[in-house]
């Protein structure tokens, strides 16, 4: 694949980039476990409030993905597939606020992850603001697939939370949100890893449905 080089990527303040990139983080580090065993009332809600609160935050943080560098993408496939990804997370998060406000025992503003876990968070978001700087970090092709690697990630654990979550949650409403959720992020998924595929990575390796 070639693709020229003619556009550049321009940045925020690190005050700004730090956020996105935190909720980067956060996308793809291990998550809330759900027992097998059925849980009482109080416990559920708790685990329930748990992932809608980490849902919620990635949501968020995603919401502006297409606009954390002030992006001029190289490639137009790259730029449609963040860009839906972008306005998807927003519709969420919305929606996430929404419910929230319909059901006032849902949460989120929790903090599920141990402070270690926050800590390791940290570690990862220096490294990769590092790898985004300005002339010294990834630029073009190199810098679209690293975004793409790092979304289509965390789309996965999100896909999958929103998974769970429905098969846990007992009322109709948010269910049937969790439900939704889950449906569109496979479809922004499948698309990020087949856009990988072609044109990124060396052999064609891509299967619907991974």
């Amino acid at each position: 694949m070639t693709i020229g080089m003619k556009r550049r990527l321009k940045f925020l303040p690190t005050a700004g980039l730090s956020a996105f990139l935190a909720m980067m983080v956060v996308m793809i580090v291990p998550g809330i476990v759900f027992a097998e065993d059925e849980l009482s009332g109080a416990d559920q809600l708790r685990v329930l409030n748990e992932g809608y609160s980490m849902l919620y935050a990635s949501a968020s943080g995603l919401s502006n993905v297409d606009k954390a560098f002030l992006i001029k993408f190289e490639s137009d496939a790259t730029e449609s597939v963040v860009t839906d990804a972008s306005n998807y997370m927003g519709e969420l998060a919305a929606n996430l606020e929404q419910l929230a406000t319909d059901y006032p025992s849902l949460r989120l503003d929790l903090q599920p992850l141990p402070a270690i876990e926050r800590k390791k968070q940290s570690a990862a978001t220096a490294a990769r603001i590092k790898s985004f700087a300005p002339i010294v970090g990834r630029t073009g092709p190199n810098f679209e697939r690293t975004l793409l690697l790092t979304l289509s990630g965390g789309l996965n654990q999100l896909r999958h939370l929103a998974r769970v979550m429905a098969a846990e949650e007992r009322e109709q409403n948010r269910q049937k949100l969790l439900e939704n959720a889950e449906q569109r992020m496979d479809g922004l998924y499948n698309r990020m890893v087949k856009l990988l595929n072609d044109e990124y990575y060396i052999h064609n390796t891509y299967e619907p449905g991974e």
